[in-house]
C-alpha cells in the first residue's frame, strides 16, 4: 500500500470490513491488530514524540476483550 491520508485509510478499512461481512460472511475475528507508520505525503518517516517524551516509531492498535467478558460467570 502506498502513502495515503488518514481519512482515506479509515474509508478503506471500513469498506474492507463491510466486504468481509457481506461477501465472506465473517462475523468474528481474533488477535486483530493495526500497525501504522507516520509519514509525510511522500512516504518519508515523520518524527512523532510522546507527550511524556521519547519518540514513537509506529502506532500499534489492538482490540482486546477477554473471553470472560462474553459470559456471565
Amino acid at each position: 500500500m502506498g502513502t495515503i491520508s488518514i481519512d482515506e485509510l479509515a474509508h478503506a478499512i471500513q469498506e474492507d470490513i463491510q466486504i468481509l461481512k457481506d461477501i465472506y460472511n465473517i462475523h468474528f475475528v481474533r488477535a486483530s491488530r493495526l500497525k501504522l507508520f507516520a509519514t509525510d505525503e511522500f512516504g518519508a518517516p515523520v518524527n512523532v514524540m510522546r507527550p511524556a517524551g521519547g519518540q514513537v516509531n509506529y502506532m500499534n492498535t489492538s482490540h482486546y476483550r477477554p473471553a470472560c467478558l462474553d459470559y456471565k460467570l
